[in-house]
């Protein structure tokens, strides 16, 4: 168990650990901390607090918001821009110069407007600490500011009251506390004091001990500060999610790689570039350098980064359709790639509401039909519904667990759009299935009187009431697990009659209990006794009551999985994707957990607790998370989480945690796509995720999944098609350099190409939709590079090479339409040299017309999907051509780029060049096919 606190001194006192202060008596406590129940004095404390520090969570130093707005230039195709920029700058081509800066500026101001997110996550954690706290110091009750705080100092108890650092409980009367900030479970937990020696308990498990930030809503109590600032539970969490910084996703790492491989080879090129045109054409310096700069445009995709982005933001308002939040676009992609899924909590995949499904009365068993906490709902004996009035022992338990119950049932309201309960989930439960079988809740429960409360015990596990009826006979019931409740009874209720609770009918409850929760359900038994009558009806004590009871009954209660929970987790295993659970939760219960969920199917499983952890080597943790025997991770504390992430990860896996809690941030930020819950989420975990579900719709999961998929398939496909232009203006230059030609594209045509006509049809085929099967394939391996060998050689060594020629075939049918012949010199100047590369230029925007739809499949012809199915790709088609005829045909744009229009005679031969692309695509498609 990892410690929560480092030994310290301060005014000569050795603060104990966690570990040793849950297992140490009150008095053990306050000997260690040299203090008492009247607390410290002033000197002490003041002296104290100079050796510990203040008690605040630090907040990490955040980067600058110049260092924030200079982050996305650090890539190299807006490192290569710029350089070029300045070149043509030096070279004397000032508005060559500018428009390549502008382009380099737009592209990362646009990338830091989508990525700029900036960390919440500590400052949600020092707004969990109140401002002021009442203490003892001196034996006199005063209120201090929180940051004063020092261990030794004594916290009186009382409901309402934000515990503003760790504290151990001195003592206690019906405390519990709600630990929602650091578990995301809103349900209150018993507290008590006293020594409990068990290493394997979570933090948040251990009952003598209330962590900062917990409310404490029921009971008083006293307790003396143990942890403080930065050394409590927060603290440790907040230094250890300040400490991490997230890897770069898989889609980050294939974009910085093709990049920086292109960028380098176009570097390469142009000074290739430069040295042939200066040495074997005898261009002069600056014409040189404009042409080095003409190759490096046309070999980086400048429009690459801004599409990717795009296509992110345009998945993002689509999952956000589906109620799936992404807090940063990477993680849309990322989720695509995951190979395992953490899950920390078992129930944010149920729906939250307890069902009371199977009852014993008597010696009769009954199931009970109805959903969630809705009144409604048959009452079954041996599967045939009956009349609960004739069943006189069921409606005798139902009733007195209503009159033990503090919740309520409450209709649908403009705020809940079902049935819902005010109060324990177990206590909505019973009342439920009471109103089913007709019980009057309301007549029940004005007219009995209750006399005395004994909350729900940890140690006891179980709550008891003390009430009395019209006629003023105080009766006890005791309601809790059925284990703990049967060997305090010594008889039960049969057919109205009270009778003796026998060896053998103790067996048969025993093996039914067992029956019930070995199939993953929670069992309570309820019991009563009549008590004898005190005049001054006060002063009931547990030990008083709670024995010899009559047992009336138990109730099996279920928690159902979320209607969409079982196609979640098909839909992962059919797409090779693991599930294990991570949890801060009891090993048992997450087990049955996933059971019921379909998580784990196996048999037998391996359970891992927080202390056994503690004990693994990095290599036995590398074992046990391997493929093959299932694995449930339980009684973790946050570091343990965050541990068991970085041992996949250390195998190569791409990890999704989903967790909710504030012990879940470290995890959260270590894993490669942190995934929180909006309903139950903690403001912490929710500022440490990439992306948020609705705890309504975990199913939104396996969407944000397939998305992830659709949206790298995407980005290959439009990478595909940014590629293919960039092939055939290099193709076109480096064949000019060969062939001795005037320069058949101009850089300024060059960049109307990439970012005048070819940005808005990348940017349509972001919307298409996600080809059939794409969850039935496995994930991608982390290494798989954006664009693989074949769409290398489908790029390069084919469509590049189609389209350039056709770009070098407009260019010569401008020289031949000028008046030029075979065998004479090119013309180099004037009308007919713009007009032939203005033709080149229309030639290539109206191929990658052609290109772009058969771009829309992979691998499968698109008269499969329907030519003009993408609708948004037929609009920014038509947009881009009348870009591109704008450029060419309206002045001072025509002047500026240097176009002139063409002839009517050439638009019949260009029209064609569309149709003659989209069947070398599909061509070449159909012969990969062939081969794979």
């Amino acid at each position: 168990m990892a410690r929560i606190n480092a030994q310290r001194r301060g005014n000569a006192v050795d603060v104990p650990t966690l570990e040793q202060v849950a297992s140490m008596s009150p008095h053990q406590v306050c000997d260690a901390l040299k203090t008492a129940a009247s607390g410290l004095r002033d000197d002490d404390a003041r002296q104290r607090l100079a050796a510990q520090g203040d008690n605040r969570v630090d907040a990490p130093i955040e980067a600058s918001p110049a260092v924030r707005l200079m982050r996305p230039f650090a890539n190299w195709i807006t490192l290569i821009l710029l350089g070029a920029a300045i070149l043509a700058l030096l070279s004397d081509s000032a508005a060559l110069g500018l428009a390549i800066l502008v382009i380099a500026v737009l592209n990362g101001i646009f990338t830091t407007w989508q990525e700029y997110l900036a960390e919440r996550s500590i400052a949600a954690l020092r707004q969990a600490i109140p401002e002021t706290t009442d203490v003892r110091r001196d034996g006199i009750p005063r209120a201090i500011a929180s940051s004063d705080l020092v261990a030794g100092d004594v916290v009186p108890l009382r409901p309402g009251m934000i515990l503003a650092a760790d504290v151990y409980i001195l003592t206690g009367d019906g405390l519990r506390a709600r630990q929602a900030i650091l578990t995301g479970n809103a349900a209150p937990v018993s507290k008590f004091a006293g020594a409990l020696a068990d290493p394997t308990l979570a933090p948040t498990d251990r009952p003598n001990v209330v962590l900062a930030g917990c409310e404490v809503v029921e009971g008083s109590g006293l307790a003396v500060v143990i942890a403080t600032g930065m050394q409590s539970m927060l603290g440790q969490i907040a230094g250890a999610t300040s400490a991490l910084r997230k890897e770069p996703s898989p889609l980050s790492r294939a974009l910085g790689t093709l990049a920086g491989q292109i960028s380098r080879f176009a570097i390469g090129a142009g000074i290739g570039a430069f040295v042939l045109t200066t040495a074997g054409q005898h261009l002069s310096i600056r014409d040189g350098i404009i042409f080095a700069i003409g190759m490096i445009v046309a070999f980086v995709p400048e429009g690459l980064l801004p599409t990717v982005t795009i296509a992110l933001a345009i998945a993002r308002r689509r999952l956000q359709r589906q109620r799936v939040l992404v807090r940063r676009l990477i993680g849309v992609e990322a989720l695509g790639s995951a190979t395992v899924v953490c899950l920390d909590r078992t129930d944010n995949l149920t729906t939250g509401a307890l069902v009371a499904s199977d009852l014993l009365a008597g010696d009769r068993q009954y199931r009970s039909t109805g959903d969630g906490y809705a009144p409604v709902g048959t009452l079954l004996r041996d599967g045939a519904p009956i009349d609960p009035r004739g069943e006189p022992d069921l409606v005798a338990m139902l009733a007195a667990a209503t009159r033990g119950a503090n919740a309520r049932l409450r209709a649908p309201d403009p705020d809940h759009s079902a049935w819902h309960v005010i109060g324990e989930p177990l206590e909505g439960a019973l009342l439920a299935v009471a109103a089913r079988a007709g019980v009057a809740l309301h007549d029940d429960h004005m007219a009995f009187t209750r006399l005395a409360t004994f909350p729900f015990d940890g140690r006891r596990q179980l709550a008891s009431v003390v009430v009395a009826g019209a006629d003023g006979v105080p009766h006890v019931i005791a309601r809790g697990n059925a284990h703990a409740v049967v060997p305090l009874c010594t008889a039960v209720r049969v057919g109205g009659m009270t009778l003796e609770l026998d060896v053998q009918r103790r067996d048969r409850l025993h093996q039914l209990i067992d029956q019930h929760a070995g199939a993953g359900l929670r069992v309570v038994a309820i019991a009563t006794r009549q008590l004898p009558a005190r005049e001054d009806a006060i002063g009931w004590r547990m030990r008083d009551v709670e024995h010899t009871l009559e047992l009336l009954g138990i109730v099996a209660v279920q928690e159902p999985p979320q209607p969409d929970v079982a196609r979640l987790v098909a839909g992962c295993r059919r797409a090779g994707i693991r599930v294990v659970i991570v949890t801060g939760g009891y090993g048992l219960s997450a087990e049955m957990s996933a059971r019921r969920a379909g998580i784990i199917t196996a048999p037998r499983v391996q359970l891992v607790v927080g202390s056994e952890l503690e004990t693994m080597n990095n290599g036995t943790l590398g074992l046990t998370v391997a493929p093959g025997e299932e694995v449930v991770f339980a009684q973790l504390d946050s570091e343990q989480k965050r541990r068991i992430v970085a041992a996949f990860q250390a195998r190569g896996e791409i990890v999704a945690f989903l967790g909710d809690s504030v012990s879940d941030a470290p995890a959260l930020k270590q894993a490669d796509i942190g995934v929180a819950l909006s309903a139950s989420g903690t403001t912490v975990a929710l500022a440490a995720a990439d992306i948020v579900l609705d705890a309504a719709h975990p199913g939104g999961l396996l969407l944000a999944i397939r998305e992830g998929r659709g949206v790298f398939a995407n980005i290959q496909k439009f990478a595909t098609y940014l590629f293919t232009h960039n092939a055939a203006e290099a193709f076109v230059i480096v064949a000019g350099v060969v062939f001795q030609l005037p320069l058949p594209l101009t850089v300024l045509q060059v960049l109307a190409i990439d970012l005048g006509t070819e940005l808005l049809p990348a940017l349509a085929l972001s919307a298409e939709v996600q080809e059939p099967g794409m969850l039935d394939e496995p994930p991608r391996a982390r290494s798989k590079p954006l664009l693989e060998r074949a769409m290398l050689w489908r790029v390069f060594a084919w469509l590049g090479i189609v389209q350039g020629g056709l770009a070098l075939g407009a260019y010569f049918m401008g020289q031949w339409s000028g008046g030029w012949q075979p065998g004479r010199a090119l013309i180099a100047d004037g009308p007919v040299y713009l007009q032939s590369t203005t033709l080149a230029y229309i030639a290539i925007v109206l191929a990658q017309v052609g290109n772009v739809f058969a771009c829309r499949t992979r691998y499968v012809p698109v008269h499969r999907i329907g030519l003009f199915g993408n609708r948004a790709l037929v609009g920014a088609v038509v947009l881009a051509t009348a870009a591109m005829l704008a450029l060419v045909y309206i002045e001072p744009l025509a002047t500026l780029f240097g176009f002139v229009p063409p002839a009517p005679q050439h638009w019949p031969v260009l029209a064609t060049f569309p149709v003659i692309m989209f069947a070398a695509h599909e061509a070449v498609k159909a012969w990969e096919v062939r081969r794979r």
